[in-house]
C-alpha cells in the first residue's frame, strides 16, 4: 500500500468515528475514543502532521 492510501484509510476512520458521534449526540464511547488514539498514533507514523483536532 501506499503511503498516500494508508493516510486516506486513516482519516476516512476517524472521520467517520466523528460523524457517528455526531449523529448519535451521545457521550464518546470509550472504544470509539481508543480507536480514535490508535489511528492517531497509526497517522502521526504514516503523517507527523495528521491530528485528530485538525478534523473537527
Amino acid at each position: 500500500k501506499s503511503l498516500k492510501t494508508e493516510v486516506n484509510r486513516i482519516g476516512v476512520n476517524i472521520n467517520q468515528i466523528v460523524k457517528r458521534i455526531h449523529e448519535t449526540e451521545s457521550e464518546i464511547r470509550q472504544d470509539d475514543f481508543m480507536e480514535m488514539i490508535q489511528l492517531q498514533k497509526q497517522s502521526r507514523i504514516v503523517k507527523p502532521s495528521a491530528t485528530v483536532h485538525e478534523k473537527y
